[in-house]
Parts: C-alpha cells; sequence; structure tokens
C-alpha cells in the first residue's frame, strides 16, 4: 500500500492506462474512487461534436424493432396508451401554448396602458385561455400520473412474463455464466421506464418544435429577426459541447476501484453486518477495526466517491461554463440592441415573450440534448429486450423419448459412464476424469470419497445439469444426450448437497414439480403430503409455525419504508417488528423439508432413479437411520435405482450393491464393502479411519 495520501486533484480524472487496436481504442481514467473504462467513438470530429451522425444511424437500425415494441405495448391497453401518449405530446407544448396565450394577454394591457380602444371581449378571451391553459395543464398531469400507473403495472407485467420465460429456458451452464444474468436482470421490470423514456423524448421534441414556431412568429417579421432565431438555435450546438464532458456517452463501464474505499466499505460492512456481530464482540475487534479504518481514511484522502458524472462535471473547465452561460443570454441582449435600434417595431409583449421563450427554449433544449444520452440506453435496452429470448445454452435437447410406456415407467433405470471426463466452465482442470462404471436396474449404488473428489459432480451429470466433455453417458443402452431432456428429469428425484427451500408456502416446498403415477402435476394430496413428512421427518418443525403447511417460507423480510419510526408508539414499532419477522429454520430443520420434497416426489412409480446427496449431514444418528431404511426400501421394495454420495461409512455401504470410490477426480476402486475391505486401498483406508474414531475410548 502506498504511504501518502491520493491527491484530490485526480478528482477530475488521471489517465490510468490506454491500450489500442486496429478496431477501437478503449481507455480507463480515474474519477474520484471510481475506474471508468470507455470505447473511443471512430466520428469524426464535427459529426462527434455534433453527436448525431452515430445516433441517427443507429436509431435508423433499430426503427422497425422500436416500432415493433411501441406495437406491443398498445396492445397490451389501447386505450391507456393512447391517452397517456397524447397527453405526454400536449404537455410538451404547454409551455408554447401558455406563452402564446400570455402575449394576447400582455398585448391587450398594453394597449390598456396605452389608453387604446381594447374590447371587453377580447379582453376576456385572453383571460380565459390563460387560464384554460393552466387548467388543461393540471388536467394532463393528472391524467399521465392516473394512467401512468396503472399502465406502468400493465407493461411490466407483460414483459416480465417474457423475461421469465426466458430465464427458465436457461440451462445451469448458461446460468451461471455472469454475462447472461446481467442481461436478463438488466431488462426485468424496467419496460415501462423504456416506454416512458420514448414518449418524454417525443414530447421534448413536440415542444421544441412548437417553441421554435412561436419564437420564429415572433422574429420572423422583426427587424434581424433571423439573425436573432440563429443565435437562438445556436444554443444547441453549445450545450451539445458541453454533453462532451458527460462521462456516459458511447461505450463505457464504471466501477468503484480505490483500495482504500474499498477497504472502508468491508470494514463498514463487517461492523454493521449481523453475521459478523459475534465475532467483532467476542474476538474483540473493535481497536483493529478503528485503527485499520483510519490508515485507510488516511490513504484514501479527499478523493471523492460521487458518481462520475458528478465529479466529470464539477471539474468542466471555467470556459466552457462561462460560454453555456453567456450564450443564454445572448439573443436577449441582441434582442434588446434590435429594440434600441428601431424601438418603434417592437412591442412591450413581443419583448417579455421573447425574454421568456428562449429562456424556456435553452431549458427544452438542454433537456433534449441530455435525454439522447439516455435514449440512446433505451434503444439498446429494447434490442436486449428481444434479444434475452434467443440466448444459446449449452445443454441441447434430444429427440429420443425415454418412457416408452407404462412397464418401462415403472421400473429401475440401468445407466453406464464409459470414459467420462468433465470440467466445470471457467476452469482449467478436470472435475472427474476417465470415469467408468455400470449401474443395472433397481440397485443401489453408493460413491464415497472425502470432500472435493467428484462424488457430487457425478449426479450433476446423471441429471443433465451438464454434459460431459468428452465419453458417454448411457441410460437403458440410450446415450443420454439423445433422449429428451424433460422426460429424463420427469423420471428422476434429487436430493442436492446445496438443497434450498423455495419463497412460497412449506406445502408448496414439498409438492412442487411432484407428479402423480400418469406424469400429470399433482400438488394437492394431503394423505401423500403427510407421507412425505413423517418420511423426511419435517412433521415437527412444520407444526411448529401457526399456518402449518400454509405458512410462507419468506428468507428475506418485506421492503419497508418508514418515517419518523424514532417518535413511534412502542405498539408502533412491536407492528414493524411483525411485519419485518421471517420464518427461519435451522439447518437440519431445512434439510428435512427438503428431504421431505424428495419422499413426496418418489412416491410416483414414474421415477426411477433416485439421488441423494449427503442427505445425513444434518441429521442426528437416530433420523439417519430412518433415513437410511426408507431411502433403501425405494431400491428393495419399489424397484427404483438408488444413488447415494457420502463420505460417511456404514449401514448403507455396508448394504449397498456397487460403491464406488472417488479420488481427486478419478474412480479408483468400485465393488461392494467386503469385496473393497479385501483390496486394502482407499476404501479400507477412509473406512478405518471412521471406525477408529468411533472405538476410541475417551
Amino acid at each position: 500500500m502506498a504511504t501518502t495520501p491520493t491527491k484530490a486533484k485526480q478528482d477530475a480524472g488521471s489517465d490510468y492506462k490506454t491500450s489500442t487496436d486496429e478496431e477501437a481504442s478503449i481507455t480507463f481514467k480515474e474519477f474520484g474512487v471510481w475506474t471508468v473504462m470507455r470505447q473511443k467513438s471512430n466520428v469524426g470530429s464535427w459529426l462527434r461534436l455534433l453527436g448525431l451522425k452515430g445516433f441517427v444511424q443507429r436509431f435508423r437500425e433499430d426503427a422497425p424493432l422500436i416500432w415493433h415494441f411501441i406495437r406491443e405495448c398498445f396492445q397490451v391497453s389501447p386505450h391507456l396508451v393512447t391517452v397517456f401518449l397524447i397527453s405526454s405530446i400536449l404537455s410538451g407544448m404547454e409551455i408554447s401554448l401558455d406563452l402564446y396565450f400570455s402575449n394576447h394577454l400582455l398585448n391587450c394591457i398594453q394597449k390598456m396602458i396605452l389608453k387604446e380602444n381594447v374590447e371587453s371581449s377580447t379582453l376576456f378571451i385572453a383571460v380565459s385561455c390563460k387560464i384554460g391553459i393552466v387548467c388543461i395543464a393540471a388536467i394532463l398531469r393528472s391524467f399521465m400520473n392516473r394512467t401512468s400507473l396503472v399502465l406502468s403495472t400493465r407493461v411490466d407485467r407483460h414483459f416480465d412474463s417474457r423475461v421469465l420465460k426466458a430465464h427458465l429456458k436457461l440451462d445451469l451452464p448458461t446460468f451461471q455464466d455472469k454475462f447472461t444474468t446481467e442481461r436478463l436482470n438488466g431488462v426485468y421490470g424496467s419496460c415501462w421506464e423504456y416506454l416512458e423514456s420514448l414518449v418524454k423524448q417525443l414530447s421534448t421534441i413536440c415542444g421544441v418544435i412548437t417553441q421554435l414556431s412561436l419564437l420564429f412568429g415572433i422574429l420572423y417579421h422583426q427587424p434581424g429577426g433571423h439573425i436573432l432565431l440563429a443565435t437562438c438555435t445556436l444554443r444547441i450546438f453549445i450545450l451539445q459541447r458541453r454533453s462532451a464532458y458527460d462521462v456516459w456517452t458511447g461505450v463505457c463501464c464504471g466501477w468503484t476501484s480505490n483500495p482504500h474505499y474499498l477497504r472502508m466499505n468491508s470494514l463498514m460492512r463487517m461492523v454493521t453486518s449481523e453475521a459478523h456481530r459475534i465475532e467483532v464482540i467476542s474476538d474483540r475487534l473493535a481497536t483493529y477495526i478503528l485503527r485499520e479504518w483510519k490508515q485507510a481514511t488516511d490513504l484514501r484522502g479527499d478523493l471523492s466517491s460521487d458518481s462520475p458524472s458528478e465529479i466529470s462535471r464539477a471539474h468542466t473547465p471555467i470556459m466552457t461554463r462561462i460560454s453555456d452561460y453567456v450564450s443564454q443570454d445572448f439573443p436577449y441582449v441582441l434582442y434588446c440592441i434590435q429594440l434600441a435600434r428601431s424601438p418603434d417595431s417592437f412591442s412591450l409583449a413581443s419583448v417579455a415573450l421573447f425574454q421568456n421563450i428562449s429562456r424556456d427554449l435553452s431549458a427544452t433544449l438542454l433537456g433534449l440534448v441530455e435525454k439522447q444520452a439516455n435514449l440512446s440506453m433505451t434503444l439498446s435496452k429494447i434490442k436486449e429486450l428481444y434479444r434475452v429470448e434467443d440466448i444459446p445454452i449449452a445443454v441441447l435437447d434430444g429427440t429420443e423419448k425415454f418412457v416408452r410406456d407404462e412397464k418401462s415407467a415403472s421400473r429401475g433405470m440401468e445407466m453406464e459412464f464409459k470414459n467420462v471426463s468433465f470440467k466445470y466452465p471457467e476452469t482449467t482442470a478436470n472435475a472427474i476424469e476417465d470415469v467408468s462404471f455400470r449401474v443395472k436396474e433397481g440397485q443401489t449404488l453408493v460413491i464415497v470419497g472425502v470432500n472435493g473428489s467428484g462424488k457430487s459432480t457425478l449426479l450433476k451429470l446423471l441429471n443433465r445439469l451438464y454434459d460431459p466433455s468428452s465419453g458417454t453417458i448411457y441410460i437403458d443402452g440410450i446415450p443420454m444426450k439423445s433422449l429428451l431432456v424433460d422426460e429424463l428429469r420427469s423420471s428422476t428425484a434429487m436430493h442436492y448437497q446445496s438443497f434450498s427451500l423455495y419463497p412460497f408456502t412449506l406445502r408448496e416446498n414439498i409438492t412442487m414439480g411432484a407428479t402423480d403415477n400418469h406424469g400429470d402435476p399433482i400438488e394437492d394430496n394431503d394423505e401423500r403430503v403427510a407421507q412425505a413428512m413423517d418420511f423426511g421427518g419435517s412433521k415437527g418443525a412444520i407444526k411448529k409455525q401457526p399456518e402449518g403447511l400454509d405458512t410462507l417460507y419468506n428468507s428475506e423480510p418485506p421492503c419497508l419504508y418508514t418515517s419518523g419510526s424514532s417518535h413511534a408508539l412502542q405498539a408502533f414499532q412491536k407492528k414493524m417488528q411483525d411485519i419485518q419477522k421471517r420464518i427461519e429454520f435451522s439447518t437440519g430443520e431445512t434439510q428435512r423439508i427438503a428431504l421431505s420434497r424428495l419422499f413426496f416426489r418418489t412416491a410416483s412409480r414414474r421415477i426411477r432413479l433416485v439421488c441423494v446427496d449427503e442427505p445425513s449431514a444434518s441429521l442426528d444418528p437416530k433420523m439417519e437411520y430412518s433415513l437410511f431404511e426408507r431411502l433403501r426400501s425405494l431400491s428393495t421394495s419399489e424397484g427404483k435405482t438408488l444413488i447415494y454420495v457420502t463420505h460417511r461409512f456404514g449401514y448403507l455401504t455396508k448394504r449397498a450393491d456397487l460403491i464406488l470410490v472417488m479420488k481427486d477426480g478419478q474412480l479408483v476402486e468400485q465393488g461392494k464393502h467386503n469385496e473393497l475391505l479385501a483390496l486394502d486401498g482407499e476404501y479400507a483406508k477412509l473406512y478405518s479411519i471412521q471406525a477408529e474414531a468411533f472405538m476410541l475410548d475417551d
């Protein structure tokens, strides 16, 4: 670590690293505690200044997709979309219409001051129109707000269903790809924002057009009007030049990179997290944490943690700021000069109107320029919304039916591994290597070995969560890749080591995904649920809950917004605690509920293969023995093939038809219990270690 605090001037953005190639150059720049990576644009200098060429070209390319998105939103709720669109467009024209009728009213007032004849009806119409515009604007905003509440829900609900289906289509390797999940999460719950962004941009454009039209009407017959009009429209170029200092233009990515800032965040998370509170107190970590915090803050210095945009804007060159402010009032100054030269050609109303409209036009143009980056991002998100449906998956479906008749559906599953090797994505070493074995239908297979030996990987391959890197797995003599994945998985019941509970009712946690003897979903069978609870040992844990099986398990508390809670009455605070209260189970109770899910699923005759991975890790000896008996009966009494993964030796290993001994990803031994003991190899060694541990005297 450096010992000198970083200088605050680096907040402005210091060059960090640059690398280029033939197609694009990538630059890295520091903004406070952030690093921003940007891809330089190849657009020419003056076009880059305008910032329009690439945007217009991209808009033309994406126009069909945008139109398709708008049509799909329209089909969700035609009447509400129409009301929202018209209200937004009229709202964009509100400023121009207000100024137009204000001009009429000022003309009437000026004539009255000059004691010219003004008909009362003319004055009444001008006042009525002015008041009417204000009332209409209020009504439009009310329509927009109320419409958007309902419309946003409907639009997000419609497109979220599309995202949900895209998520469900992903296999495990694709889902574990961070880039893929970021793509999907990026469009979830945001589709209304895309539509709103497009409509707001359209509203702003309508506002610019009407304001320019009104300004043209004022200046067209004025001396030097065309020059004044040019100076007003010239401001858009100055505003666009200012936007060049916006960090988030083009292709870019930012992240917090300052090690001292990250260190401070880690220390704060450790202090505020309930997960570390016991260690912080019992290990007396307060002194250490305070010392490290002071050191980290000293090393960080005055580097800002504000967003890169805020830091960049704070360091905008002074001349750029001056030109910005001068350009805002420059048209008005020219107008005053023209007024001094030809006072008879101007009216008080036109002077006031020009001042107001030039100011409002500047604000509208600034909004249009600032929204350009947001619109570019919206176009990218809309395109991504339709692309996520076509994300390629790694595990491709087969074509052969797995369940051909009722007889084949009710017997065990035969499987064979031939020279199977596999390595997980983004890794270099094989998790298993050159594994070969065969299990007949209805047999009990036990896989043993130390942690990390590849036991769990075999189960993941059997359920086609992954495909082997090499070698072939056969199911009933058929290459597994040729079988329909859905039929294969509907014939298996799996209990993984990484079991979890779903954020639904406890009943659903047991019944979800199960089928009856004919393969149809079964979700409401009290007798079957009670039996599964009994076999899995979860009856006691579930009965403790106030609503029993109908208790909603939610590992995360609901979103809670509070105001003035520090002054709340005790009853109010108690109610807040009740709202945030979560259903909690011990690890052993959670495993029992997961095992009940397994037994509910195995009650169907269509289940031909039952795989359990370390199911007794959190169970007491009595429950463990009961579990072994029930699992073994699935093979001996019901003819299902049973695969049991464990690092413990005992009841099941002695009664298994076949034992596989895994070590460092390789199958080093296979056979029955007595055969493996006679070999005096890895199995005998592991068995002896556990046996001696139980036999040692205190």
